[in-house]
């Protein structure tokens, strides 16, 4: 059905020039919009409406605009010159505006002036982050378009909304002044071998300066450095650029310095550790959490995979986009799978193929926020609501036997606090404790999420005996994974997730995210080495006969290290859980043993690091427990033989240890059990190592103990 005759519209800029497109702003301007509408040969009668929705409406309406306050910040008003009164609100995503009393007549105009100076508002703030508003023709389908104004039209209480033929009313922000030069490195370099640095140039909110044109001049702490002492930059750069061949030569801790040449601007790198030879891990940098026009964030994901690749120099990335209902979960599930093929490069860049299972907060039955990550590409998409994977229980159930991930995110936020009611020990493995939407550490920590809800932290489901690694991640709408700056809206900023793997592949990142053996930062490369009797973060273990846990740590910063911080629990521990330890180094990086004198049987330890620019990192948890939990056991009727189960850890060693009376010591029946991929270990005592069938003992008792 067409929109011809219902109106037209027309979008003023501050200088009240009329124009539908190419009004141009900068980051943060105060601004006037007039968004005036002329109604058409259908006269729209009382009780129609016109609705102005805004996109996107992340960065429009968390506050931006109101109605109550002629002196505040984004003040809304709503005219005609027509004889009909008008009733108005605003909401999440969009200005409703009723026709009260008489119709309002072709020719009759309606003014909404977002931002309405007349009576000492000073206007409304655009956002911060630069780009045009052009629609992609490679995603017509998606929602959302970046910065326009739609209008469309309900002639009557019960008619539907249409919108209008005229074009969405476009604006572009630019970039604002040059404010920092970022060299963004790999963590590990190999002495003699090339690596790969990425310059970027930004204004104080992270847009890029796309038409820079100067020189970067770069040096090293490393005298021995091959790389270029300037480098040009020309309007096509677009303001990044790669270096391909920049070559370290001394062994160490490295970083790259760069200087604007005749600005009073320069920038380190993140720290390189440089290395004779191959570790057999190297330490991985991704973001595992970024939205695209195909649900709610401003770019297509062929931008936010050019992103992680060019511009932030990423080691690995995913779309998370959320499911919502069986047809548009199938629609992101099409349009994701090609992308994520499209874009994988072992080597340079791994991608996921995933998807958030998420449900509106107008929903009453939420149960927080989970993205699912598949360790290949034979996976679905499963619908978060309107199907028949409602609950995380149902979708737990559907992924039974395939290769996935959960990683709730967000847990404390006020609209989506995690149902943890809903658990699965063998997919729900990590959890996000930090992105741009806060911290969900503990109740009342510092840059916490909007009305932080207690009871729904990580402590807390640390403390109920859930073993989840901890991790960060951008959640960034603005479709920049890797960028640094904080997102429009939001009051923090993005995460960054660390890995260490055997190689920069997809099932190797995978696998070492399953094992735990990651961790997160709030957007700095910060290195942590955190390992508990020789076993890495994220290990279960059990304790040596007779000894204290021996905890290491390495932390190497970006900034000066403030304190790093031995935090401890146990399941039912008092929260917040204590510090046990802290150094101060007051330098950019240390490195230490401690042992715990006070170890109790059955308790974890993770760090936590705060840099003196207040930027942080999460690493661990090490569970350091007697005995494995033996899940299921069972005799064999006909030979009396016992089979033992057990939910563990993939590709690692467990031993089995029995006795025959409950004062009897603990005998080693097998070590060296292998698991496989499965999660789940079996093992049968028929005799062969205990030296006595099952069979012929009246009772026997077992316990399963880690390797290492």
């Amino acid at each position: 059905m067409l929109s011809s005759g219902r109106g037209t519209v027309l979008l003023s800029g501050t200088d009240n020039d009329p124009a539908i497109e190419g009004i141009q702003v900068l980051p943060h301007q105060r601004v006037t919009w007039v968004i005036e509408y002329t109604a058409g040969s259908q006269e729209i009668l009382p009780g129609g409406k016109i609705r102005v929705r805004l996109y996107p409406f992340h960065e429009v309406n968390r506050g931006q605009i109101q109605t109550t306050n002629p002196t505040g910040n984004g003040y809304l008003t709503i005219s005609t010159n027509g004889s009909c009164s008008l009733d108005y609100s605003v909401d999440y995503s969009a200005v409703n505006i009723e026709i009260k009393d008489q119709p309002l007549l072709e020719g009759e105009k309606v003014n909404i002036v977002l931002g309405d100076t007349s009576q000492g508002s000073p206007g409304f703030v655009v956002a911060a982050n630069s780009g045009k508003s052009i629609p992609n023709p490679l995603y017509p389908e998606a929602s959302l378009h970046p910065r326009t104004y739609r209008v469309s039209v309900a002639l009557t209480a019960s008619s539907d909304f249409i919108e209008l033929d005229e074009p969405d009313l476009y604006y572009e922000i630019t970039h604002g002044q040059l404010s920092r030069v970022e060299v963004m490195m790999p963590s590990l370099a190999i002495l003699g071998l090339p690596t790969r640095a990425v310059l970027r140039l930004i204004d104080e909110f992270g847009n890029l300066i796309e038409d820079f044109e100067g020189t970067v001049s770069l040096s090293s702490t490393d005298p021995g450095a091959v790389l270029p002492s300037e480098v040009t930059f020309i309007a096509d750069d677009k303001g990044h650029k790669a270096l391909d061949n920049v070559v370290f030569n001394t062994s160490g801790i490295h970083t790259i310095h760069a200087n604007v040449v005749g600005e009073p601007i320069e920038g380190d790198s993140n720290p390189i550790e440089c290395l004779a030879s191959s570790p057999e891990k190297a330490l991985l940098w991704g973001d595992l959490h970024v939205h695209t026009q195909i649900s709610d964030g401003r770019e297509t994901p062929d931008d936010g995979f050019d992103y992680a690749r060019d511009i932030s120099n990423l080691d690995f990335m995913a779309n998370s986009e959320h499911s919502y209902g069986p047809s548009r979960a199938q629609w992101i599930e099409d349009m994701t799978k090609s992308k994520v093929e499209q874009y994988y490069q072992p080597g340079t860049l791994s991608t996921f193929f995933c998807f958030e299972y998420s449900k509106p907060k107008t929903l009453e039955s939420r149960y927080g926020h989970r993205n699912v990550y598949y360790r290949g590409m034979e996976g679905a998409v499963y619908p978060s609501y309107y199907g028949d994977y409602d609950h995380p229980d149902q979708l737990f159930t559907a992924l039974q036997g395939q290769k996935a991930i959960v990683i709730p995110h967000h847990p404390a936020w006020v609209n989506h606090p995690m149902d943890w009611s809903s658990h699965d020990p063998k997919l729900q493995r990590l959890i996000e404790i930090y992105s741009m939407h806060g911290m969900n550490e503990y109740q009342g920590n510092p840059r916490a999420v909007a009305d932080q809800v207690e009871g729904h932290n990580v402590q807390d489901v640390l403390a109920i005996g859930h073993k989840l690694g901890i991790i960060c991640s951008s959640d960034s709408h603005l479709t920049r994974p890797g960028l640094k700056t904080r997102y429009e809206i939001r009051l923090h900023r993005p995460g960054i997730i660390g890995v260490y793997a055997q190689e920069n592949a997809r099932e190797a990142i995978w696998d070492a995210m399953y094992s735990r053996h990651c961790y997160g930062t709030t957007g700095d490369r910060i290195i942590v080495d955190f390992k508990i009797n020789g076993s890495v973060m994220g290990s279960e273990i059990a304790p040596k006969p007779g000894s204290h846990p021996e905890i290491y740590v390495k932390v190497i910063g970006r900034d000066i290290l403030h304190k790093v911080e031995i935090v401890k629990g146990y399941i039912g521990a008092l929260l917040p859980f204590p510090t046990v330890h802290e150094v101060n180094p007051g330098i950019k990086a240390c490195e230490f043993t401690w042992s715990d004198p006070a170890a109790l049987s059955d308790c974890f330890y993770y760090i936590r690091v705060t840099q003196a620019d207040e930027e942080m990192a999460w690493c661990g948890p090490i569970w350091v427990s007697p005995s494995m939990r033996i899940e299921e056991i069972s005799r064999n009727q006909l030979n009396g033989n016992m089979t033992l189960s057990w939910g563990c850890l993939p590709f690692r060693l467990y031993s089995v240890y029995f006795r025959d009376s409950i004062d009897a010591e603990w005998r080693l029946a097998q070590t060296d059990i292998p698991s496989d991929d499965s999660g789940t270990v079996e093992w049968i005592d028929d005799g062969t190592h205990t030296g006595v069938s099952p069979s012929n003992v009246q009772k026997r008792f077992y316990t399963v103990k880690a390797d290492g």
